[in-house]
């Protein structure tokens, strides 16, 4: 389609293949907070969602999360932050995955975590044309 023919202009003004021109694009938007993204170049006006509500399954050294869509959900996916520090402030280092937004619920494992330490969460959506969402308020949950 036309992303594809956008990617592959790119791909041939940087003489590389189109799958690398868009792994570079988007890693060129992680280095600045961004959202990834479908479109080339990013329109930024897709809806990354307003927050989700996680909640927390417990394991043995596992935590699995069920991330329910808020009201809007996004078009494309689900940025997780975690820290082992409550009130984090969320960043592109504190991200420990960015997964595609399935029907509600979307589940994500957290595993292998240490039993015992309490891992702290806050989720966000993000658009397939970069724009990012709401972000939810920290939840948190200890694996045995």
């Amino acid at each position: 389609g036309a992303n594809k023919t956008t990617w592959d202009a790119r791909a041939a003004v940087t003489n590389v293949s189109p799958f690398n021109a868009f792994v570079g694009f988007n890693q060129s938007l992680w280095n600045t907070f961004r959202g990834p993204t479908k479109e080339d170049p990013p329109a930024e006006i897709g809806s990354g969602g307003l927050a989700p509500t996680t909640t927390i399954t417990v394991g043995v050294k596992e935590l699995s999360l069920s991330i329910a869509d808020g009201a809007t959900p996004p078009d494309w996916g689900w940025l997780i932050h975690s820290s082992l520090t409550t009130g984090f402030t969320p960043s592109r280092s504190t991200i420990i995955a960015a997964v595609e937004r399935t029907a509600t619920p979307t589940v994500f494992l957290h595993t292998p975590l240490t039993t015992g330490v309490e891992v702290f969460y806050r989720i966000q959506g993000f658009s397939d044309d970069s724009a990012l969402g709401i972000l939810e308020a920290q939840v948190s949950d200890t694996p045995t």
